[in-house]
């Protein structure tokens, strides 16, 4: 079933146009995706969060 809102049955990525007019849109992507990530992850080192991924992930 897909959700209010969505054409696709997939998972979406957060967009925002004004970040991305100015660093650029896959800048943008890119600093949106990591902010997801971050919040998500539970690995803690020194008091930093931070996240890893392959590439086929």
């Amino acid at each position: 079933m897909l959700g209010p809102g969505t054409c696709f049955n997939e998972n979406t990525i957060p967009f925002s146009p004004s970040l991305a007019m100015n660093v650029g849109l896959n800048a943008a992507l890119f600093l949106q995706q990591l902010h997801y990530r971050l919040n998500a992850s539970k690995n803690i080192r020194d008091g930093h969060k931070w996240v890893f991924n392959t590439y086929d992930d």
